[in-house]
């Protein structure tokens, strides 16, 4: 049996088309959405249930206010909002992604009081969290949320009436998790 001179040649070439057809999405950095968050995304990531956690009452549909999602309750309210990642390639997704949840961290704390965000295991293994707590059983509570596909959610609680820390925590666990599940 004779192998021509173009099929060796040509062996190369079919190799590394086959090595690239076994790569899997998971060998390639996801690049999360460069898109704001929508009024589309609004009913998903606020369903009538939301509020349920802090004991709250929905009043009307989930409203969009600058790529905020935002849920109206007589005691408050919460919103959701996807954080863009504005990186230069693929490649530099994980660190802008790793660089803009720090950034936003440090920020939190500015919108709730005068303290940093600290780091919490709220989430689990599944995603890295930081939370800027408000002080007492009222004001806001802010969490923002990496996962591991580099999506980057912020969850707010705004308290006019007392609540509870632990079902603050709960709500922000639920809606983070509600938000990674739909963006």
């Amino acid at each position: 049996m004779r192998i021509h001179r173009a099929a060796l040649s040509a062996a190369p070439l079919v190799a590394l088309v086959l090595l690239a057809a076994c790569t899997t999405e998971a060998d390639t950095p996801t690049e999360p959405s460069t898109e704001p968050t929508s009024l589309s995304d609004c009913a998903a990531l606020l369903p009538e249930d939301s509020l349920k956690p802090l004991g709250w009452t929905v009043e009307g549909a989930p409203t969009l206010d600058e790529s905020l999602c935002r849920q109206a309750a007589a005691e408050g309210a919460v919103s959701v909002q996807r954080r863009p990642v504005a990186a230069g390639s693929e490649e530099e997704v994980p660190d802008a992604a790793q660089q803009a949840f720090d950034d936003r961290c440090a920020e939190l704390g500015g919108m709730v009081g005068e303290r940093a965000g600290e780091g919490v295991d709220w989430l689990g293994d599944d995603a890295r969290a930081c939370v800027a707590l408000a002080e007492g059983e009222t004001g806001t509570t802010a969490l923002i949320a990496l996962w591991p596909d580099n999506t980057l959610v912020e969850v707010r609680v705004d308290a006019d009436e007392p609540v509870s820390p632990d079902q603050v925590q709960a709500a922000l666990v639920e809606l983070a998790g509600i938000a990674d599940a739909n963006l």
